[in-house]
């Protein structure tokens, strides 16, 4: 059955030739408004509610505004994932008229100097300028309000450029941040002084999160292990979702393609990666295709090696070319070793040192159950053992915010679950 969310490579064309590109050289012939309407009709029969529109660049489609507008007039909500430097005033106005439930603007520098160099001369100053015009149409719109996220990558370019992200943030504090890092694949592989290695990387990660700690902008890490995710919200007193990774082919979340091709991932299509499994499982428009389809993806990874053993291994769905891929595989299995690790020695030193904890006050006791409030505003049960659950009351009722964990009969699952579970964190 297709699914009630899906992303939609609109057009191949795109105004810019960024040197991270990973789907660049993936070219199909677009087709016309007709045709997308005729599209929109299929989804809307089949159930979907909304819709990704993301690179090449959406707004470089001929139509794409219609196009929106015909998706609202379906009840079909709208995500788009833009450049940012095609959307001019009228675009704007246009677009906080239709059902638009977020924008993602990618930035890949904090200045023009390394934004620039990724995405091309001139870029950074109409990027900015855009998120300035829709923060202040959010300001002036009465009853409708888009999120607007910046999409950023840390390249060997930006990753001295803290001071510069938080200056241009503090001009626009509603917008979300959203950080990954560049992988070696697409135009990145002849780019690859562009890349950062892990250890610098963790560094500037820390770094932002540290500087965040007191200013609270909403901002997100992109591709982490669920270890790392874990280790950073203990860290730096913090509640994000960490999840183990997830494949949206999992959950049959498929990539329509401009020539209305249906693609498991567009990664399995047509970049550097070979990989011996067909992206392409028909086309929206053939009548003859049903939409039921499963993609039954090759899992062994999971009972090799550290992976079997791991906590999260069922709910553990890598990118199928991470998981086909020994060197992507050795660097993901290093990735969760070294944070696990670290999470391991600081139970045991909360245990043997005098070392001090807070407990989360986004910690909701409801029924005798336990919730958490995550900083994306969802409120989620906790899922933790009734042993844990007393512990964590017994440190509530203390009302000691600082509170050591050696003096007290608590065992290292105790405590392990407790940071797992987002429950406590550290004090420095």
């Amino acid at each position: 059955m297709i699914p009630k969310e899906m992303r939609w490579e609109i057009t191949s064309k795109c105004n810019l030739k960024c040197k991270h590109c990973i789907v660049e050289h993936v070219k199909n012939e677009d087709l016309d408004l007709e045709a997308n309407k005729t599209i929109v009709d299929k989804l809307k029969k089949n159930g979907v509610m909304e819709i990704l529109f993301t690179s090449k660049e959406p707004f470089a489609y001929n139509g794409f505004l219609d196009l929106i507008r015909y998706c609202s007039i379906n009840d079909i909500y709208v995500s788009i994932i833009t450049n940012g430097t095609l959307i001019d005033d009228e675009a704007i106005k246009y677009l906080y008229r239709q059902k638009i439930k977020f924008i993602a603007i990618s930035l890949d520098g904090w200045t023009s100097s390394s934004n620039d160099f990724i995405r091309g001369t001139g870029t950074f100053e109409k990027i900015v300028r855009t998120i300035e015009k829709l923060c202040l149409e959010n300001k002036v719109q009465k009853n409708t309000y888009i999120p607007i996220y910046i999409q950023n990558l840390l390249t060997n370019q930006n990753t001295d450029e803290i001071d510069a992200m938080f200056e241009l943030l503090d001009k626009y504090p509603d917008v979300q941040v959203s950080i990954g890092q560049i992988t070696e694949s697409g135009n990145a592989s002849n780019h690859k002084e562009c890349i950062v290695d892990q250890s610098k990387f963790r560094k500037a990660k820390q770094e932002i999160m540290t500087r965040n700690k007191q200013l609270r902008r909403r901002i997100f890490f992109k591709d982490e292990s669920y270890f790392e995710g874990v280790w950073f919200n203990y860290l730096n007193g913090r509640s994000f979702k960490a999840e183990p990774p997830k494949c949206s082919i999992d959950e049959n979340y498929y990539t329509l393609l401009p020539n209305g091709d249906m693609c498991k991932c567009i990664m399995l299509k047509d970049v550097e990666e070979k990989v011996a499994y067909e992206a392409v499982f028909g086309n929206i428009l053939n009548e003859n295709i049903y939409p039921n389809y499963n993609f039954d993806f090759d899992r062994s990874y999971k009972n090799v090696g550290r992976c079997k053993d791991c906590r999260v291994v069922k709910a553990c769905n890598l990118c199928y070319i991470v998981s086909k891929s020994e060197n992507k595989m050795d660097e993901q299995r290093a990735l969760c070793d070294y944070y696990e690790k670290k999470i391991n020695l600081e139970v045991d030193n909360l245990l043997k040192q005098n070392l001090r904890v807070n407990i989360n006050k986004n910690v909701i006791v409801k029924n005798e159950k336990l919730f958490l409030q995550k900083d994306d505003h969802s409120i989620v049960p906790v899922d933790c053992c009734e042993k844990v659950a007393t512990k964590l009351k017994e440190m509530m009722s203390l009302k000691d915010e600082n509170i050591k964990l050696n003096e007290l009969d608590y065992s290292f699952q105790t405590v392990e679950e407790m940071i797992y579970q987002n429950l406590i964190f550290k004090v420095e």
